[in-house]
This record gives structure tokens, sequence and C-alpha cells, in this order.
């Protein structure tokens, strides 16, 4: 894996979870 996909993965991944992270708080409130 070269640097550049490992950078794509990671803000992928980090995307990911802050919309998880949002879904979570929001159905929380809710």
């Amino acid at each position: 894996i070269n640097i550049k996909e490992q950078l794509i993965f990671v803000i992928i991944t980090r995307f990911v979870f802050n919309k998880k992270i949002e879904l979570l708080i929001f159905s929380n409130q809710t």
C-alpha cells in the first residue's frame, strides 16, 4: 500500500466515523 492510498483510507474512515457519531447524537436527542 502506498502513502496516497493510506491517506485516502484514513480520510474516508474518519469521515464515516464522524457520520456515525453524528447519527448517534441525533438519534439520542429525539
